[in-house]
This record gives C-alpha cells, structure tokens and sequence, in this order.
C-alpha cells in the first residue's frame, strides 16, 4: 500500500477515521476479538512495549502501548503532571477547549515547564516514540 502525501488533510482524515469508515455494511467485521497484544523487544530499560495489529479494508494498523516499568516512578509522573493540572485549575484556567469534552485539557505548554523537565517526562516519551517509528 502507498502512501500518498499530495494532500495531507485527506491522509489526516483517513488516518483518523473509524476503522469502518468507507466500508460497505457487508465488509464489517461481525464478531468481536479479544486484543492480541505482542510484547516487543526490550527497548529501554525504561519502558516495557507492546504491540497490537488493528485490522483495516487497507491493511493493518499497529497501536503500540508503553508501560513504564519503574511502577513508583510512573506514580510519581501522574501524580506530578495531576499537580500541575490541578494547579493551572486553581488559578482558573478552563483549559484547552479544542479537545476538551467533559474533561480537562491543560495549556499545550507542557513542554516548555521547567518542572516537567526536571521529572525526565520529555526524555521518556522522545525514547517510547522513537522506538514506535
């Protein structure tokens, strides 16, 4: 299958479909499969990666899932990134309102806080999609 990038926004829209849009009703699949997730290779020591092939009219989609394995260090992330997102709450922030749909979506400054830093988040996540691509 080709890929073409002529006009990016029709790739966006298919790439962000539904797997079943664009099908005929008779090409859906009608039973429902448990997930097949297929651990990967060790690619850090940080991160333990799994693999699960989605199926689609064009071919298959892969999701991958990553899980830190330091449990207490994955603990100290969340409750560090709920803190700042409670914080940017209490000082009324009403969030990000493009994605936000009965939750809250923080300001897409997480990047630039010098106190996300000093967690390694960013270290983290550049390494888990580094080993997705």
């Amino acid at each position: 299958m080709w890929v073409s990038f002529d006009d990016p926004l029709a790739l966006l829209s298919k790439v962000l479909a539904p797997p079943w849009e664009g099908e005929q009703p008779d090409e859906l699949p009608h039973t429902c499969k448990p997930a097949a997730w297929e651990r990967q290779h060790a690619c850090s020591r940080d991160w333990e990666h799994d693999l699960l092939w989605c199926g689609r009219a064009e071919g298959s989609v892969a999701i991958h899932r990553f899980r830190l394995r330091d449990h207490v260090l994955a603990r100290e992330l969340a409750a560090g990134m709920q803190a700042l997102a409670l914080e940017e709450r209490s000082r009324g922030s009403s969030g990000d309102q493009a994605s936000n749909v009965g939750g809250f979506h923080g300001a897409r400054d997480l990047w630039e806080r010098p106190e996300v830093h000093e967690t390694g988040l960013p270290q983290l996540v550049r390494c888990a999609v580094r080993h997705a691509a």
